[in-house]
């Protein structure tokens, strides 16, 4: 009836549904001309427009991020936090058990929708393993594409290495990363510096990065020397200490510092508020970063917040543990690293026989002895 009155796409949330019946309902849209949204799944959302069609109970905040996910809930649960961040999504796709829209789809459409800066996958299976992969290095040249790897075989993480997905182990550490993806720079490099008020956890944050293939900067010459005249007592070999007394307008100073140093390429700026010092969240937001930075709150009750700087529009993750900002740091570099990378090209011969070596080949796997090599 949808597809008689012109309907040209379609949302199915019903699930339980039967192969038989399934198989009708694809082609009833494919006689029609219409685009199929599930079935078993929670609907659309595009928040810039207005439209939520989701059973979820609190509508999501418009954004750049673009979601697809083949687990309802789990997709509700990252728009719902994603917009508790201030962060916030383009458009929400609960594919379902994707008998039409897909993964592939999307990556297509947020590639050209002119609002998408950054594109979320949360996939169970690929229908199109060979597409999905061409697809997702296309559009990464462009936006960073992240996923979820738990759950999936070796051959699926060689499968999101290859096409430059960046792939996080768990829930949180998507949401993490996504965070410092959303609202800074990716690094041009691996070299972090490191500034804290407590020694111990500036030696964390650095062991953190080594842990993750960043290399820990180390101040030499003449900001090595400004950091000295700045912190008599304190460290500035790197990672930075400036101990705990510390005032609000020093440590700002540290950070400006350092981010003027062109052999840092990006920042983790870790503190903890103590009666002796100002308020150094608020030094971090004055500071004149230009790099990638992550700050560190030690005993915030959020893994991962946002806070405006007040000289522009841009904000700055807070973690509440250095290894979560390492991380997210090291998989945009990661990121970074992938993307200008020369990718080189397949040549094509014009004298080869492929019909023949493929003859050759599959006679081999069938063959005694032959088979695939373990």
């Amino acid at each position: 009836q949808c597809g008689q009155r012109g309907v040209r796409s379609l949302v199915v949330i019903t699930s339980g549904l039967d192969a038989a019946f399934c198989a009708d309902l694809l082609a009833v849209c494919r006689r029609h001309g219409m685009r199929l949204v599930g079935p078993s799944c929670f609907g659309v959302a595009v928040p810039g427009i207005g439209l939520n069609a989701t059973f979820g109970a609190s509508r999501p905040g418009p954004g750049a991020v673009g979601l697809m996910s083949q687990s309802g809930g789990v997709g509700v649960a990252l728009a719902g936090q994603l917009s508790r961040l201030g962060i916030g999504i383009s458009s929400f796709v609960s594919v379902g058990d994707k008998l039409d829209v897909s993964g592939n789809d999307m990556l297509m459409w947020w590639e050209h929708d002119d609002v998408t800066r950054l594109a979320v996958l949360y996939l169970e299976s690929f229908g199109n393993p060979r597409k999905f992969a061409r697809t997702a290095r296309r559009v990464g040249a462009r936006m960073p594409v992240l996923t979820v790897s738990a759950g999936h075989s070796a051959a699926d993480q060689a499968l999101f290495e290859q096409a430059g997905v960046i792939a996080t182990g768990s829930f949180g550490e998507l949401t993490e990363t996504i965070a410092l993806l959303a609202t800074q720079p990716v690094p041009a490099g691996r070299t972090v510096a490191v500034v804290s008020n407590v020694g111990g956890a500036g030696a964390l944050a650095a062991g953190a990065c080594t842990d993750r293939g960043l290399t820990g900067h180390r101040p030499r010459g003449l900001p090595r020397r400004r950091l000295r005249a700045l912190l008599p007592g304190g460290t500035v070999t790197g990672p930075v200490d400036t101990t705990a007394a510390v005032s609000a307008g020093d440590f700002r100073r540290c950070l400006d510092l350092l981010a003027a140093d062109d052999e840092v390429d990006a920042m983790i700026a870790l503190v903890l508020p103590t009666g002796a010092t100002g308020d150094l969240i608020q030094a971090i937001q004055d500071a004149d970063v230009r790099v990638p930075l992550a700050a560190v709150a030690l005993g915030q009750a959020e893994s991962v917040r946002l806070i405006q700087r007040p000289a522009d529009d841009t904000r700055i993750p807070v973690y509440g543990y250095p290894e979560a900002a390492a991380a997210a740091l090291a998989r945009a570099a990661g990121y970074e690293a992938w993307r200008t990378e020369p990718h080189g090209h397949v040549p094509s011969f014009p004298d080869v026989r492929a019909a023949d070596a493929r003859t050759l080949v599959t006679e081999f796997l069938h063959g005694e002895p032959g088979g695939w090599l373990p």
